[in-house]
């Protein structure tokens, strides 16, 4: 005697829709960074992570340093416009 294909077709739906209910969807944080939380420009091209963890931001203004809590803006001038970054193969900017 074979199963009742229509009643193993339902079984297999509610195990499956009980187990994608079960499984719990990841969540992201996003964080808005702008002028107002230091950000030294507020035209962005390029945005890089070191080896060390700190986010890099090419900028209109040149390069600034996100470290997770504040800004940093080495050596910015007018005129030293910033548009890309690169990482070599030991991952240094």
């Amino acid at each position: 005697m074979l199963p009742d294909t229509n009643r193993l077709k339902r079984w297999s739906a509610i195990i499956l829709l009980l187990l994608c209910h079960a499984v719990p969807a990841q969540t992201y944080k996003f964080r808005q960074l702008g002028l107002d939380k230091g950000l030294c420009h507020h035209s962005v091209y390029a945005v890089e992570q070191d080896k060390y963890g700190f986010v890099w931001f090419a900028t209109g203004i040149g390069l600034c340093r996100y470290d997770g809590f504040q800004f940093e803006s080495p050596a910015n001038t007018p005129g030293n416009n910033a548009t890309t970054i690169f990482k070599d193969a030991d991952k240094n900017l």
